[in-house]
This record gives structure tokens, C-alpha cells and sequence, in this order.
């Protein structure tokens, strides 16, 4: 049986730990809050190109609009894979690697995340480029810019045709859902023509516009699954230490029981034994 001072030694060690489990579920909390108020202005910038991409399409050449709109299977497809950095999010990454698609293997895939990135290699996957997920919103903007030059270097590289996105998305009650969808090229499906009576006012060519609000569009979805991605993380790791702290809390109840009934039976043992002692001493 252990000893108080072993037992009370260990509460508060466990104490301890979750002092640091409540901290890192505060700053969970504080990011995934911050990702929500974010994402309404990263939406409304994404809803503001595909509006202009929809008032341009009209008035693109056919060519163009049938370079943008090549949805067929043929080809090679990059994958940009959103998982976490960090651990203590549960099974976060290994959901996303999971419901990312079967045939994950067969692309060129990018990695985001540090933890999403050793995951991938421990199933024998093999990313071709890989970035930390950032650890503040503000850096959100710089990581899509470097996402957007490394999948248009292989675009014109012609080592790829396609280029999809799989990130997790918060759900509105709990947890979160995995989504895959296609950037590039555009789904013209999804960018409905505008009956304007006045046609916008042009200074580049409808083509050469069609083509540069593609690369915008490609950057708005990038910025928003990085957002989306950061609260899904977030909310998990949030998850995570909630029930870890529960499990804290009972545990430390647990030791302070048996704490207290070490203690009294070392203060009995002590008793017992002055009275032995003092019984002895009266014999002859």
C-alpha cells in the first residue's frame, strides 16, 4: 500500500497537470471563438469573387470558359490535405486522412500540419510538399498565398490537371465533417450567369479576367479551409481536454480518499505503537 506522502505527492502532481490541461483548453476555446468571427469575413470575400466570376462568365469566350470548366476524371489530381499541427486533438487527423477519399494514394498530395504530415507518412503515403498549419488567423492569408504558388508551379509544370482541397468543418452542434471538393478547374456549375441589365465595365479582356479571378477564387478557398480547418482542430482539441479535465478531477478525488485514509492508518500504526511501547515499559 502506498504511503500518505507517496499518495499526496502524486495528487498534486496530477493536480498540476491539469492546471496545464485547463490552460491549453483555454486557448482552444479562445482560437475556435476566434476562427467563428473570422470566417464570416473570409465567406463574404469568397461570395464577392464567385459573384464576379459569375458576371464575367457570360462574356468570356467559349474557349476560356471550356478551359475553366474541365471537370472530366482524366488527368492528375493535387490533393491539399488540412490536418492538424499539434496533438491532444483526439482522432482529428486520422479522421481527416480517413474520410479524405480512397484514392488519396494516387495523388500529388500537400500536406498541411505537422501531425496531419507524420500520420500520412506512417501510412505510407508520400506528400510532395508539406507547411505547418499556422497558430494564429492573421497568417492565414500568407500560408494560402504559398499553397496557391506551389500548386501553380505544378500546374505549369503540367505535372497536374486538377487541384481539390480536403479540410474538416465544424458542424453547428458538435464535432465536425470532412470535406473534399474541387478548386481548380472552376465548376462553372457552381457560378450561376447574372441577368444584369448593364454589363459590368471592363479594363482586361474577359478571358484574361476569367483566368485571374480563377487564381482568386483558388486563394479565397484555400484562406477559408484554413480557417475551417483551425476551428475544427480547435474545437476537437477542446473536446479533448474538457474530458480530459473531467477525468483529472476524479482522479484527484480518488487520491485525496485514499490520502486520507493512508493517512489515518499511519497516525493508527503511530498510535498502536506508543501504546505498545508505553505497555512495555510498565512491565518488569
Amino acid at each position: 500500500m502506498l504511503r500518505y506522502t507517496q499518495i499526496h505527492a502524486r495528487a498534486r502532481s496530477i493536480a498540476q497537470l491539469g492546471n496545464v490541461i485547463a490552460a491549453m483548453r483555454g486557448v482552444a476555446a479562445a482560437r475556435a471563438q476566434q476562427s467563428r468571427r473570422q470566417l464570416d469575413s473570409v465567406r463574404m470575400y469568397a461570395d464577392i469573387v464567385a459573384d464576379a466570376i459569375s458576371q464575367v462568365l457570360p462574356l468570356a469566350p467559349a474557349k476560356a470558359v471550356d478551359r475553366q470548366d474541365n471537370n472530366g476524371d482524366n488527368g492528375v489530381t493535387a490533393l491539399v490535405l488540412f490536418g492538424a499541427e499539434h496533438g491532444f486533438a483526439g482522432a482529428f487527423s486520422e479522421r481527416v486522412l480517413a474520410d479524405a477519399g480512397p484514392d488519396i494514394a494516387a495523388t500529388v498530395l500537400l500536406v498541411v500540419g505537422d501531425r496531419a504530415l507524420r500520420l500520412a507518412q506512417a501510412r505510407g503515403l508520400k506528400p510532395v510538399w508539406s507547411a505547418p498549419m499556422v497558430s494564429q488567423l492573421s497568417n492565414a492569408p500568407t500560408l494560402a498565398d504559398r499553397i496557391g504558388a506551389e500548386l501553380y508551379r505544378h500546374l505549369h509544370a503540367g505535372r497536374i490537371d486538377r487541384v481539390e482541397v480536403a479540410y474538416a468543418r465544424p458542424l453547428e452542434m458538435s464535432g465536425f465533417e470532412v470535406v473534399r471538393q474541387q478548386l481548380l478547374p472552376l465548376d462553372v456549375a457552381r457560378f450561376p450567369a447574372k441577368d444584369a441589365q448593364l454589363a459590368p465595365l471592363l479594363n482586361l479582356a474577359p478571358a484574361m479576367l476569367l483566368e485571374r479571378l480563377a487564381g482568386e477564387y483558388l486563394f479565397a478557398q484555400l484562406n477559408e479551409s484554413i480557417v475551417h480547418s483551425f476551428a475544427a482542430e480547435n474545437l476537437a482539441r477542446l473536446q479533448t481536454m474538457s474530458a480530459a479535465r473531467e477525468n483529472i478531477k476524479q482522479r484527484v478525488a480518488s487520491l485525496t480518499s485514499e490520502e486520507q485514509l493512508a493517512r489515518q492508518s499511519e497516525i493508527t500504526a503511530e498510535i498502536v505503537e506508543l501504546a505498545a511501547g508505553a505497555m512495555s515499559g510498565k512491565n518488569p
